[in-house]
């Protein structure tokens, strides 16, 4: 036994005492054994293979090269620096070759690259690395690139077994791909309430447009000896996508109401709520204000300002505008916390008075000012709903 399985070794004979008969049994015996542990142990020249995992005990392997091979460990630096997935050697307008390092052997399911083109494309691209076969690259699904979709800039593609789709896909490509397909607008629908869009006679594709509702503000209460502050609410999400292919005969079409006004006994503001096309894109609704606490009327107190909402699921999600803090101190004088904004919509400003409700929420999805008190009561105010925006293109 070389070992003992926990990577001790022993000896197999007892240990030769000095003046004694040696026995070649015994000699050849430890030798034996030696030789057999020498065998199992890793060569550092690299001749020996292991035959089993090698657990490090939380240390590391130090030193390591850069991977050359698709079946050798990366080291942090090389995977950090994106070197295993940026392509090297880029050439060609439409027809781009490039290189991965290592060399991919064949196209699979969930592959990124990044690159960088050698030139803006004129028309459709297809792009071929290491030397395979050539393969599309595709924008919104599997729409052929047109020209000016691959600028001389940063580009992520996805291959989804078929094409190379591209992921890096800007707001300003929507408008290019209505353009490039020549179609028309023939429709147009503002929800300000949920309903159901009916895809109009020959339409193609859509460009729909999301914003969820805005936060409600909280109110002030009322108290002689102090003055009191709410914080305004956050605006609601934004998300835009063009549809083409997985269009329904009609789309659920939800509209976030805005949050709840805050009761003016500190009532903090209600959250808006999402809007969505069909399950094509939605964003969420920005959270409520929150009112400031009692305390002395000498300290500076603040009425907390609300997150905003976010976008999901379309070719551009922007969050909408995070809410303002809301102040108050004895010596100075109050306001409340300014809502945020949305893209389609501006921020609500709060009343310009130590004493007064809160201002609602701009439409779409804004979120409303916080309400301000010096001894009366004032309620918050409502953030105001988000809206969907459809617009149906076809030939």
């Amino acid at each position: 036994m070389a070992r003992d399985g926990s990577g001790v070794y022993t000896l197999p004979q007892p240990a030769f005492v000095g003046g004694t008969v040696i026995s070649s049994t015994a000699v050849n015996s430890d030798l034996s054994d030696i030789g057999t542990a020498l065998t199992q142990s890793i060569a550092k020249d690299g001749q020996t293979t292991p035959t089993a995992n090698l657990p490090m005990g939380g240390l590391k392997h130090t030193g390591v090269g850069n991977s050359t091979a698709r079946t050798q460990y990366a080291a942090a630096g090389q995977v950090q620096d994106g070197g295993l997935v940026t392509l090297g050697a880029v050439a060609g307008t439409n027809a781009i070759t490039a290189s991965a390092t290592p060399a991919i052997t064949a196209y699979a399911l969930g592959q990124k690259f990044s690159f960088l083109p050698a030139a803006a494309n004129t028309g459709a691209v297809t792009i071929a690395i290491n030397g395979l076969a050539a393969k599309a690259i595709t924008k919104f699904g599997t729409d052929p690139l047109v020209a000016g979709d691959l600028p001389i800039a940063a580009t992520e593609i996805f291959y989804d077994g078929t094409q190379f789709q591209l992921t890096s896909v800007s707001s300003g490509m929507i408008a290019t791909q209505v353009q490039s397909s020549k179609l028309r607008l023939i429709d147009a629908q503002i929800f300000t309430a949920t309903g159901t869009w009916t895809k109009p006679s020959g339409t193609s594709a859509v460009d729909a447009e999301v914003i969820g509702g805005g936060g409600g503000s909280s109110g002030a209460d009322a108290d002689a000896s102090e003055w009191l502050v709410g914080g305004g609410g956050g605006g609601g999400g934004y998300s835009r996508k063009f549809i083409s292919a997985s269009l329904g005969a009609t789309e659920a079409v939800t509209v976030g109401a805005g949050g709840a006004a805050g009761t003016a006994a500190n009532g903090a503001g209600g959250n808006g709520a999402t809007s969505s096309f069909g399950a094509h894109l939605s964003a969420t609704g920005g959270t409520g204000g929150s009112a400031s606490s009692s305390g002395p009327a000498t300290t500076v107190h603040i009425g907390t300002g609300r997150t905003a909402g976010v976008g999901s699921g379309g070719d551009l999600n922007i969050s909408g505008g995070s809410a303002g803090i809301a102040i108050r101190t004895g010596s100075i004088g109050t306001r409340g916390g300014p809502g945020g904004g949305t893209p389609l919509a501006g921020i609500a400003a709060p009343a310009d008075s130590d004493a007064a409700a809160g201002v609602a929420g701009k439409f779409p999805g804004g979120g409303a000012a916080g309400a301000s008190s010096s001894g009366a009561a004032f309620a918050g105010a409502a953030g105001a709903a988000g809206v969907v925006i459809v617009r149906s293109y076809g030939l």
